[in-house]
Parts: structure tokens; C-alpha cells; sequence
């Protein structure tokens, strides 16, 4: 096992233990029973026994607790509006979550390159996440994230203890030691996309997103967002 997969494995745990707080938008308003995924014989071929798992995002670093449930509420409409989604919420996505919103018809207008498949994969929805969340690229524990002030850097591992604090409600920011200089963890530099925000869209296995689409949906947002991805 690499050192980038074994520190996804250890991201994904952290990340499920911290998360409490962490809520998947539902446009429904109670929890849906339990949803069954098919028989190995009748499922969709699954992504991941081929190439990996990989996590398309865009966080939204301007939502704010208050908003972000609306922002999301919003968003659903009109990528459901648009044929992108399915409405029905479905076990199309990947952790321990209730469920996702599957592709629709119009799913390959919004995307680019090669589809290798898609959407004919699982994992293959949209999960909506309101409430902190961490949105990571492929990042090694000894990349070094930088204090944008004076230079100085840590290593991936320290800052992600402070990441991790800061799901469970702590601060969302860093001190640079060097330099004394307080500033967000998205102010940070870091060495591949990553980004700490109220509200963010994970796209499970999706071809990568066109740079309209993104454009699009930070307008109708109006707010700054960040792309990115992740892959096992």
C-alpha cells in the first residue's frame, strides 16, 4: 500500500469519527429506511475494481452555517431542474452516509474528457454536504503546507490534527510559528486543492467537471468556490 492510499484510509477515518456535526443535505425531512444495495450478480460494475474510487468536489468557502441548508436546498432544484440529478435519494455514494442523488439524463452536459463508462458505475451519485466539512486532494503526510505571511511550512500530518479539531467546532485557523501570523486554513497554501467549508458537492465517480458548469453554479452562488479531487 502507498503512502498517498494509506493516508486517504487514515483521512477517511478521521474525517468519520470528527464529523459528527457533519450533515448530508436531504430534501427530504426524515431519514429513509435503510437502502439495500443489489446482489454482486445484478449490480452495476463498480468503478473501483478497475481504476479506483475517485471523488470529484467543490466547496463553497463563503456559506456560512446559517445559509448553507438553503444554499444546498437551492442548488438540488436546479441541478434536478436541469435533468443533471435524479430527485430520488439512492445508495450511489461512498461512506456512511443515507444515500445520494444518482445521475440524470442530462449528467454528461455538465462533464469532459473521457466518461470511461460513466454513468454506467457505482459508485456513481452526488452527495450534498452541509455542515464542516474537509475536501482533500492527493495529499502525501509529508507535503508541506505553507504560511502564505513569511514561507514557513508544516508537514500535511501536524496541520491535519488541527483540521481535525476544527470539524469537532474548534478554530478555523492556523498560527504560523515562525511569523506569528493567524490566518484560515484555506488562506494556507497548499500543495494540491483542499478546502474547509460549510457546504460542498462530491461527485462519486464522475468525469471531470467542465469549467462552465463550475462557473454557472459560482454565479448562481455568488460565492467563491474551490474544485477539486481525490482518488483511491
Amino acid at each position: 500500500m502507498d503512502r498517498s492510499y494509506s493516508l486517504t484510509v487514515t483521512l477517511c477515518t478521521a474525517l468519520a469519527t470528527a464529523g459528527q456535526g457533519r450533515l448530508l443535505f436531504s430534501h427530504q425531512t426524515s431519514v429513509p429506511p435503510p437502502v439495500t444495495r443489489p446482489a454482486p450478480d445484478t449490480a452495476k460494475p463498480s468503478y473501483g475494481e478497475v481504476m479506483g474510487v475517485r471523488s470529484r468536489w467543490i466547496a463553497d468557502l463563503d456559506a456560512h452555517p446559517g445559509d448553507a441548508p438553503e444554499i444546498a436546498r437551492s442548488v438540488l432544484r436546479w441541478l434536478v431542474g436541469a435533468g443533471v440529478i435524479v430527485s430520488e435519494r439512492t445508495d450511489c455514494v461512498l461512506g456512511d452516509v443515507p444515500g445520494g442523488y444518482a445521475p440524470g439524463p442530462s449528467c454528461k452536459t455538465i462533464v469532459t474528457g473521457d466518461p470511461s463508462g460513466f454513468p454506467d458505475v457505482w459508485p456513481n451519485g452526488l452527495e450534498i454536504d452541509v455542515g464542516r466539512s474537509a475536501f482533500y486532494g492527493a495529499v502525501d503526510e509529508d507535503d508541506r503546507v505553507t504560511c502564505p505571511r513569511c514561507g514557513a511550512w508544516l508537514p500535511f500530518e501536524i496541520v491535519l490534527t488541527e483540521v481535525e479539531e476544527w470539524l469537532e467546532g474548534g478554530p478555523d485557523s492556523l498560527v504560523c510559528a515562525r511569523c506569528g501570523t493567524r490566518t484560515g486554513l484555506n488562506g494556507w497554501r497548499w500543495p494540491v486543492p483542499c478546502a474547509f467549508a460549510e457546504l460542498g458537492l462530491r461527485f462519486w465517480n464522475w468525469p471531470e467537471l467542465t469549467d462552465a458548469f463550475v462557473s454557472d453554479l459560482g454565479g448562481r452562488i455568488g460565492h467563491r468556490l474551490v474544485t477539486g479531487s481525490f482518488a483511491t
